[in-house]
């Protein structure tokens, strides 16, 4: 009686570690950290954090103006470059 049940509990042992190692494998196949923390809301609070840093920082605020600058550049010599397209194209040879 005693050596089943020592087999027995050997047996069940092996499938816990293999049920074990199967849940471990499922947890990083499925990234459930990842979902957790947006389920939660962790990661809304980092980004929000991250983004308030950057809007404190003169630094970071000062190259975002520069490319905001440069952006709104590039955009006139787009529209520019457009109505000169359609100037051209609306001509009759």
């Amino acid at each position: 009686m005693a050596d089943r049940l020592e087999q027995a509990a050997l047996v069940l042992f092996v499938w816990a570690a293999v049920f074990f190692i199967c849940s471990v494998f499922l947890w990083v196949k499925f990234q459930v950290p990842v979902i957790v923390g947006d389920l939660s809301g962790r990661t809304a609070r980092k980004s929000i954090a991250k983004m308030r840093e950057e809007n404190v920082n003169p630094d970071c605020r000062k190259l975002r103006m520069q490319a905001e600058a440069e952006t709104e550049c590039l955009r006139r010599e787009v529209v520019i470059l457009e109505d000169i397209m359609l100037i051209h194209t609306d001509e009759v040879i």
